[in-house]
């Protein structure tokens, strides 16, 4: 196969409506190569597209376990919270308890905590 050519105006005169850029102009296979690279983004964005539909339900279901621990550790932590609204005096070795099997569950008290409540248990036992 041959290459055309069509003669294109010089540089600083107007191109005219007979200047056609071909692949050996250079024009035509920068054209040519900025298709390919815009259809390769169009397929990667449709790949991506379904990878992420198919994988959807798994994400999910990833969330729903998320929130089920949050929602187990809030319950945790206002059980031991209810604890201290006692109408009169509180117990600190059922607090201790309490607080105790909340931190089993993964409620992440301050170290403090259990510092302050052994040292009432070990004095009086009472809040």
């Amino acid at each position: 196969m041959q290459e055309q050519y069509w003669p294109c105006p010089t540089a600083g005169s107007p191109a005219g409506p007979d200047c056609i850029p071909t692949p050996s102009t250079g024009s035509g296979r920068l054209a040519q190569s900025l298709g390919w690279i815009a259809g390769t983004f169009v397929v990667l964005f449709f790949l991506d597209l379904l990878v992420s539909t198919v994988f959807l339900p798994f994400a999910w279901r990833n969330q729903r376990r998320s929130k089920r621990k949050v929602r187990d550790l809030m319950i945790a932590m206002a059980h031991t919270y209810s604890e201290l609204s006692g109408d009169g005096q509180v117990s600190t070795r059922r607090l201790r308890e309490v607080a105790a099997h909340a931190a089993d569950t993964g409620v992440v008290w301050p170290k403090a905590l259990f510092l302050i409540l052994d040292d009432n248990i070990a004095r009086t036992g009472r809040i």
